[in-house]
């Protein structure tokens, strides 16, 4: 009887050691993939309660998210260059406007495109100039 026991008292040890380890290995690849989620997203763009820029209108609202025609779309945290490559230059009216923001200076860029009327805000954000805020007029 006292063999069965010790035998037994062997097996329940090594299960739990087994049961230890895969849960080790379960946690630490679950940690790997918010690591590699984390490592390729975006740059978090930050959100500013700074005053509108000058040349709005009092009716403009400020939105996250521009989905135009033809399946386009405005996000604030996009580059500049990533605007100009979905909208085209032919999208601004030329108007633009520059003071001193939260990050530096800004430039508020005007655009009128397929009837849609919106402002852009661009503002210094880890090297590139980004879109920090969109505006419907």
């Amino acid at each position: 009887m006292e063999a069965v026991r010790v035998r037994l008292g062997s097996l329940v040890e090594w299960a739990v050691a087994a049961l230890f380890l895969v849960a080790s290995v379960g946690v630490a690849s679950l940690a790997m993939r918010e690591l590699r989620a984390t490592a390729s997203a975006s740059p978090p763009v930050p959100a500013f309660s700074a005053a509108a820029p000058a040349g709005l209108t009092d009716r403009a609202v400020s939105v996250q998210h521009l989905l135009l025609s033809e399946g386009k779309e405005v996000r604030v945290g996009s580059t500049l260059s990533a605007v100009v490559a979905t909208l085209g230059r032919s999208a601004e009216t030329g108007e633009e406007r520059a003071d001193i923001g939260p990050l530096g200076e800004r430039v508020t860029r005007f655009y009128d495109y397929a009837g849609t009327r919106f402002a852009l805000v661009f503002e210094p954000v880890q090297g590139q100039s980004r879109v920090t805020a969109i505006y419907i007029q």
